[in-house]
Formats: structure tokens, sequence, C-alpha cells
């Protein structure tokens, strides 16, 4: 890493995978704040389920990224990104950032379990069809990533 670049930290996984919990942990670790696709929903709509519009939640994501890095604050972008043309868009944000990607690998069957434990559910075919883009698109090293790590919790 030069001087110039900062690590950032990008999770992958299915909703209920466990990657908000991690966030926090990661967070503690690494002194990184966590940006969720999810409060910026709740900031825009008042409501973290509405699904908005993503140009409008991504120009806030990608703002809220550059803002925290040119303070010198390391990032942790805590959403599914389970579609590898978002994750492509990221990386690709700026040369300053190195990102490392947790991957957290849960198998989709516990996604759906812990899913009916939350007070704010995702319908089952939605894990279904992002848990078979994760199949067809696992994150990998060479998208882009400084470090990529696998978790199976």
């Amino acid at each position: 890493m030069n001087n110039n670049s900062i690590e950032c930290f990008l999770l992958v996984g299915l909703p209920a995978s466990g990657k908000s919990t991690f966030s926090k942990h990661l967070a503690a670790f690494k002194n990184a704040v966590i940006i969720s696709t999810d409060s910026i929903r709740k900031m825009l709509y008042k409501d973290e389920t509405q699904q908005g519009d993503w140009k409008e939640i991504e120009r806030v994501l990608h703002d809220s990224i550059f803002k925290s890095i040119s303070k010198g604050q390391s990032v942790i972008v805590d959403a599914t990104h389970t579609v590898k043309e978002h994750r492509k868009i990221l990386i690709s944000l700026s040369n300053r950032i190195n990102w490392t990607c947790y991957f957290l690998n849960t198998d989709k069957e516990t996604c759906i379990k812990r899913n009916l434990e939350r007070s704010r559910t995702v319908p089952n075919h939605v894990i279904e069809s992002m848990a078979n883009q994760l199949e067809l698109t696992p994150p990998k090293k060479l998208e882009g990533f400084k470090k990529l790590y696998e978790i199976r919790p």
C-alpha cells in the first residue's frame, strides 16, 4: 500500500449470512466505519425495507465512501454484493482504495432459517435468486481485490 492508499472492506453474502454482525467486529478491529445500504435506505426513505431508487442509493453510498477516505477513514461496505458487476463499480471507484473482500459463504438453507428469525425478513425467492447469482459469480481476487477471505460460518 502506498502512502495515499487506504484499505477498505467489501462484504459479500446472502441476506442473514452474518454480514452485519461480522462488520461490527471488523469495524472495532480495523477502526473502520460501517456504511450499509440498509442504513442509506432508512435515511433516504425512512424505511430500510423500501428498495427505492438504486441510483440515488448508490450516489449516497459513493459520496459516503469518498467522504470517509478523504479523512483517512477506512470503510466497511455492508451489503449483499451478490452481483459481480456491482462489485466491479465499487472496486473501480478510486485507485486510492485497496479493497479487501470478506465473503460470508453461509449456506442458503441456514440463511433462510435465520431470515425467519429476523424482525425484517427477505422473501425466500430473493435469497434463492441471490444464492444462484453467487454460485455463478462468487467473488474472486482477480476482480481487483487486494485480499479475499472466504468465511464459512
